[in-house]
């Protein structure tokens, strides 16, 4: 079971890892939107480009960095890309990104660091955070039960706080390669007007394991949630108060 759902959690990455860009020009929409037919991985760009072309995203946060960070740098004022780094979650690829991304003034890479002894100096943006998130990770992959000890929650939510605090948030993408992705959508809410959720796979049906928590999520009642069954599934929730961008996504949602 562990190596199954350690499988999954990587399979984002494994296009990116089979076949680098050799520079960040390289990625343009044109070969994303290639990638995401060919692949899975980034097949939610066009859905983001349709929120894109109603909905003016300035700032940017991401949980989970890579190919779509280069579309977001390209579109939006500001992009916060958050990437957790522990004992099991190696940095090699958001230094890989670094180098990437490296002239890209609008761009604030931050390494979330959890039971990590390596060296850390080549982050330019840290938050060193306590072992609970590495622990809570750790617990949750045998069982999909989610830790009794809630207090990764607490420092997640205090660190999401922070950036919202001090950066109005336009939309956040959840992506990262982390299984606890659920929980980190729930602290979201009244945080942030659009929520988008990526690999979505296993929301609609009960066929298979809530791998990332997605349908134990409990939704706000001023948030609509529309899933997008196409390629590996997106899952968006949109305040209530964006009437017509919701309603625009419902359209595209249901289009072929």
């Amino acid at each position: 079971m562990k190596s199954l759902l350690l499988l999954l959690t990587l399979s984002t990455c494994l296009y990116a890892v089979q076949a680098p860009p050799a520079k960040a020009d390289d990625i343009t929409y044109e070969y994303l939107a290639k990638v995401g037919r060919e692949t899975g991985y980034c097949d939610h760009i066009p859905h983001i480009q349709k929120i894109f072309d109603n909905y003016k995203v300035k700032t940017l946060l991401e949980f989970g960095l890579g190919y779509s960070t280069k579309y977001f740098l390209d579109h939006c004022t500001k992009v916060i890309s958050v990437e957790f780094i522990t004992r099991g979650l190696k940095p090699d690829w958001i230094k890989y990104c670094l180098g990437l991304y490296q002239d890209y003034s609008n761009w604030i890479p931050v390494a979330y660091f959890s039971n990590y002894s390596g060296d850390f100096s080549w982050a330019p943006y840290k938050f060193f955070g306590t072992s609970k998130l590495f622990e809570a990770e750790q617990q949750y992959v045998p069982s999909l039960q989610f830790p009794s000890d809630t207090a990764y929650l607490t420092e997640l939510n205090t660190f999401i706080t922070n950036i919202t605090k001090y950066h109005k948030i336009d939309m956040v993408l959840v992506d990262p390669p982390t299984l606890l992705r659920g929980p980190l959508v729930q602290l979201l809410f009244d945080k942030v007007s659009i929520i988008v959720a990526h690999d979505c796979f296993s929301y609609c049906t009960d066929k298979i394991s809530d791998i990332y928590g997605y349908r134990r999520l409990k939704v706000p009642d001023n948030y609509e949630t529309i899933f997008i069954n196409k390629g590996k599934t997106t899952l968006v929730w949109i305040k209530k108060s964006e009437e017509t961008l919701i309603q625009l996504m419902k359209e595209y949602a249901a289009s072929p």
